[in-house]
């Protein structure tokens, strides 16, 4: 159980750490690029800001999810099992998991910095892990019901 700790502590170290990183660039973006940024349009810059805003949410609100985990031995040991079942795995495995997981949060953090100088790139990008994304929800819930 000790190494399920050290794993949770990590992942709210990588969450607060990418929180903080996301915002940092945000701080930087409001004071130097949005003042000069005449050729993008309200909505796209309303659009990147709003992402970033949920980007945010979900990274704070894992590290209190484990936060709150790390203080109690019941949700802990559930959490664990949660995690470590047969079939989560297995599906987890078949649909990518962890991995497309990842490439989604890269491409979408990727997106909202290629933001500041391309609405283009913006868009596509953001296109891109939304496609990620479904395919990953389609393909679990397709595993879900067939294993």
């Amino acid at each position: 159980m000790e190494q399920f700790k050290k794993l949770l502590r990590t992942r709210i170290a990588v969450n607060l750490f990418g929180g903080l990183f996301i915002l940092a660039c945000v701080i930087i973006g409001a004071v130097t690029v949005w003042p000069a940024a005449t050729n993008f349009s309200s909505f796209h810059l309303g659009f990147q800001v709003g992402l970033t805003t949920v980007v945010e949410f979900f990274l704070i609100w894992g590290s209190i999810k484990y936060l709150r985990v790390l203080g109690k031995e019941a949700e802990l040991k559930k959490l664990y099992y949660e995690e470590n079942d047969e079939r989560t795995r297995a599906i987890n495995e078949k649909t990518g998991g962890n991995v497309l997981n990842a490439c989604s949060l890269i491409i979408l953090t990727a997106g909202i910095l290629a933001g500041y100088f391309n609405a283009v790139v913006f868009f596509t990008l953001v296109a891109c892990c939304v496609f990620l994304s479904v395919t990953h929800k389609i393909l679990y819930i397709y595993y879900s019901k067939k294993l």
